[in-house]
């Protein structure tokens, strides 16, 4: 067997290490997240009713209606239960139900119809070429909190969610109302995580200006 020489083992030891590639941007995927720890059917009311109500509320905006949408839901989770591979979330799952039987009763009632939300007018209109607000918003109330305590806010707010089209206001109600991450409402929405911001970003200025022009111009502020 024949040996290296001793030029030969210097050159090796000389050698530089090959470098490791420098990390690309990290990007968060759109993904569920991690399954949390399952509760017992009983418990889904008292854990996931005030969620699955509110988001009723913001597919169909009638109490009775939705109501009925919750039950039905528990219902379905009930008999599937068994059937759940945990892949997500307990509430994602209840949610991602409840927005399937929303559907469902929207088709016996009327043919649906899909949102447009490729360009927006009450968006794209507001920025110049470099973008830059064209007309800055206007100041709303120094105190946020009387805000949330006044029941004819909650009234006007809910009047300017109803006018949103179907998509923003499925997105803004899940990821903004409801407390579900960015990724579950992706995994319920079915839908990337750029698009989701995207429809967000319009969704905020849709409502900023329907709730400037139906009450701050008013009169209202707190």
């Amino acid at each position: 067997m024949t040996s290296q020489s001793a030029s030969d083992r210097t050159g090796q030891a000389n050698a530089p290490a090959t470098q490791p590639k420098a990390p690309g941007p990290r990007r968060e995927p759109c993904a569920p997240d991690a399954p949390d720890v399952r509760s017992l059917p009983t418990q889904w009311l008292e854990l996931h009713g005030d969620a699955l109500f509110r988001y009723a509320m913001a597919l169909v905006s009638d109490e009775h209606r939705a109501e009925d949408l919750v039950q039905e839901t528990l219902l379905a989770a009930l008999e599937a239960h068994q059937r759940f591979a945990g892949g997500a979330t307990e509430r994602t799952w209840l949610v991602s139900i409840l927005r399937h039987k929303a559907i469902d009763q929207r088709r016996r009632d009327e043919r649906r119809q899909e949102a447009q939300i490729a360009t927006d007018s009450a968006v794209e209109g507001n920025f110049n070429a470099f973008g830059k607000w064209r007309t800055p918003p206007s100041s709303w109330a120094p105190h946020p909190q009387k805000l949330m305590e006044s029941e004819e806010f909650w009234s006007i707010f809910q009047n300017c969610m109803r006018a949103l089209p179907g998509a923003m206001r499925e997105a803004f109600a899940l990821r903004v109302m409801g407390g579900l991450s960015a990724a579950d409402t992706c995994s319920v929405l079915e839908i990337k995580a750029a698009n989701l911001w995207t429809i967000l970003c319009r969704a905020r200025e849709r409502l900023r200006r329907c709730l400037e022009h139906k009450w701050f111009k008013s009169g209202n502020e707190a």
